[in-house]
């Protein structure tokens, strides 16, 4: 399950806003951080694929499809350039990496900030690094 950050998701929202039409409301632009944050993995938002519009995280990619009997040539591009920019978005967040992410998570739910004070770096940083050496597989 993908946890997504509030700066992430909000970036993809920006695409469906922009590429499907996904409206672009406070209420449903929290509703989707929201859901992404704690591990949505499909996500049914209505713009100019029609109701059965959704958003995926799916199989390690980031997709948007709709119900194929709502099928036409602008739809499916819409479809194809949303699923584009989706695509190299999250190129972007998986070379940003897990630990750097599980790092500023941590950082943010001690310190309610992105930075603290030297020693709760030093403890916070020490717990990621022996989660990720621990989950390492031992040849």
């Amino acid at each position: 399950m993908n946890k997504i950050t509030k700066e992430w998701a909000n970036k993809i929202y920006d695409i469906l806003a922009d590429s499907c039409e996904a409206s672009d409301n406070p209420r449903a632009r929290s509703s989707f951080v929201y859901a992404q944050g704690n591990g949505c993995l499909e996500y049914r938002f209505c713009g100019v694929f029609g109701f059965g519009e959704k958003f995926w995280d799916n199989n390690g990619r980031w997709y948007v499809d709709y119900y194929q009997e709502h099928h036409t040539e602008e739809r499916a591009e819409a479809q194809r350039a949303a699923n584009k920019e989706l695509a190299a978005l999250h190129q972007e967040w998986l070379q940003e990496g897990p630990l750097t992410r599980i790092f500023r998570r941590k950082i943010k739910s001690v310190t309610g900030r992105r930075s603290g004070s030297f020693w709760r770096f030093y403890f916070l940083m020490s717990r990621v690094l022996s989660v990720a050496a621990l989950s390492r597989e031992v040849p």
